[in-house]
């Protein structure tokens, strides 16, 4: 099976930190066809699954907690922390440091938008839901107006129904 390397070996460093793109990277960290089918999967390299379309991807070790973009879908995916392992046992240079807090800012910001937006959605729908409160206020009133005269309506039709039962019976009486 071949996986698709979202990001391979110290790549994800020189990604997030905006230095030269590695062999096999492109603008904006995302990898050329090449390095994408490259069925060269290493023992350190966590491997999972996007959660919205199952792609399988996998990352150097030093990429756990991450958020990455699946290759394929673009949906931004946090890599998964080994069991038993913690982001402190990572070694680290200054340099990795320094780009995961890079990244760590963009993924703030990008969260911070996505917040945003997802507010302004649910200040939306409030609205909305309020406004359908309001129609559905509206059509109960109206319902039960028309239940009222449907009522009238029926009490004037056994009336009516009546008063021509009497009538009949006083026009088959008299005498012809």
């Amino acid at each position: 099976m071949l996986y698709n390397a979202a990001v391979c070996g110290n790549a994800w460093v020189d990604t997030w930190s905006g230095h030269d793109w590695p062999a096999g990277m492109t603008r904006g960290g995302r990898m050329s066809e090449e390095t994408q089918n490259s069925p060269e999967i290493k023992d350190t390299d966590i491997v999972f699954e996007c959660p919205k379309c199952g792609k399988s991807l996998a990352i150097d070790y030093r990429g756990a907690g991450l958020s990455i973009p699946c290759t394929d879908c673009g949906t931004l995916v946090v890599v998964p922390i080994p069991e038993g392992m913690e982001l402190s046992d990572l070694d680290t240079s200054e340099k990795d440091q320094a780009a995961l807090a890079i990244h760590l800012r963009e993924s703030l910001a990008d969260y911070q938008t996505r917040v945003r937006l997802l507010e302004g959605m649910v200040e939306e729908l409030k609205e909305r839901h309020a406004a359908d409160e309001q129609k559905d206020k509206k059509t109960n009133d109206q319902s039960g107006q028309l239940a009222r005269e449907v009522e009238i309506i029926g009490k004037a039709v056994q009336e009516i129904s009546a008063s021509l039962a009497r009538l009949s019976q006083i026009t088959h009486q008299r005498p012809q």
